[in-house]
């Protein structure tokens, strides 16, 4: 089975080529530099559920300013509610794969979303 999500450095998520080659090692080619599409910057949440997409995405999720841990990343189906996987109360910074149409619980973490173009 594939990774759901893997610890990354703070030079590969702020370098896109990078980021890329990293997303293609352990989530496979459709997260190709040319077809990812990055947020610019990171957004803290303190609690927030996001919709399901109709594509893969992937999340970078790391503790808040203010904090050595983050509290929650929480990917669930979006039909079903089960879990696919979760990150609780972890430290340093990681990259995770968020299947079709699932959600993402965030509590207490900052984020960047990628997509594809």
């Amino acid at each position: 089975m594939a990774a759901t999500y893997v610890p990354i450095s703070e030079d590969i998520a702020n370098d896109k080529m990078k980021l890329s080659v990293e997303a293609v090692k352990h989530f496979g080619n459709d997260f190709d530099e040319s077809k990812m599409e990055l947020d610019s910057s990171w957004t803290p949440y303190t609690l927030r559920l996001f919709d399901g997409w109709p594509t893969e995405r992937l999340i970078l999720f790391r503790p808040p300013a203010a904090s050595k841990f983050f509290d929650c990343i929480r990917v669930k189906d979006g039909l079903t509610g089960a879990v696919e996987w979760e990150a609780l109360r972890k430290t340093g910074m990681w990259m995770g794969l968020v299947p079709v149409n699932h959600q993402i619980e965030a509590m207490l973490v900052e984020l960047r979303l990628i997509g594809r173009k």
